[in-house]
């Protein structure tokens, strides 16, 4: 099963519902834009996800809860975090709370979902008026929202 691989495209999640409802994500690497496949049992196919930043868009993890409830973390160029939602029909930007306004570098790396009101994602961020450290970072979606977890 060849996957629709062209121009540098690179993936780096993916999760499945069925052997027929599987997803992969990552980025477009020559338009630096996000990047979501979706195999349906037969054939990939690229369906088209936003991007919340003209920067440098991409996506890390991926979590399917049901057909119609899947998620795709990432981050949108060098100062935020994007957690993108597919409920069936198309992808939309959910945004991610705003937990430092000093921070950069953030990225939401990894998901998994409990439940569709018990979805976890981890990352990192960096604080550059505190020497560059680097922070781990953990949110969880309550069915409502993204919260952070300190």
């Amino acid at each position: 099963m060849p996957s629709p691989s062209v121009n540098d495209d690179i993936l780096f999640g993916v999760d499945a519902v069925a052997s027929n409802d599987v997803w992969a994500v990552g980025r477009s690497q020559q338009e630096a834009v996000t990047l979501t496949i979706h195999w349906d049992g037969s054939a990939w196919s690229v369906v088209p996800s936003p991007n919340d930043s003209t920067e440098d868009n991409i996506l890390f993890g991926v979590a399917a809860v049901t057909s119609n409830d899947v998620w795709a973390v990432g981050n949108a160029g060098s100062l935020k975090t994007l957690a993108i939602h597919w409920d069936g029909a198309s992808w939309s930007v959910v945004p991610t709370p705003v937990f430092d306004p000093n921070a950069t570098n953030q990225v939401l790396v990894g998901i998994v979902a409990l439940s569709s009101d018990d979805i976890w994602t981890a990352g990192q961020y960096i604080v550059p008026l505190q020497g560059s450290a680097q922070f781990t970072l953990t949110e969880n979606w309550d069915g409502s929202n993204w919260n952070f977890v300190p």
